[in-house]
């Protein structure tokens, strides 16, 4: 099967590689996890990651729980990834502070009053 996902500027991932997540007639057929992939320390480790307001806020105490999670997830490899999609951006020489946006989301022109132009 191929399946499109896009992520947001935040990881998150519960629902979709979670026990939980899996469709089934018990849930009504809700859930995202259409893979059918269940590992319950998976399922731990984003509960802890994504539920635990105390860590879930704090990004030195989420990267290690993401980094097991991605351990077991290239471990059994319930999808493939084929590509990601990238936003390429170009400017001239001379112009100054183009940036990308803050978020996925942000518009190209979102700090265009720091924009300057020289010959």
């Amino acid at each position: 099967a191929i399946y499109t996902v896009a992520t947001g500027d935040d990881p998150a991932f519960d629902g979709w590689y979670t026990c939980q997540g899996i469709p089934t007639e018990e849930n009504n057929y809700s859930g995202q996890n259409f893979p059918r992939w269940c590992n319950e320390r998976a399922g731990e480790i984003l509960a802890l990651a994504e539920k635990d307001f105390e860590i879930s806020l704090s990004r030195e105490q989420r990267f290690p729980l993401y980094e097991e999670f991605f351990y077991l997830w290239t471990d059994e490899v319930p999808v493939i990834p084929l590509f990601s999609n990238t936003r390429v951006g170009v400017g001239r020489v001379g112009f100054e502070n183009l940036k990308p946006g803050p978020t996925q989301f942000g518009p190209d022109t979102w700090n265009f009053w720091e924009w300057i132009l020289k010959k």
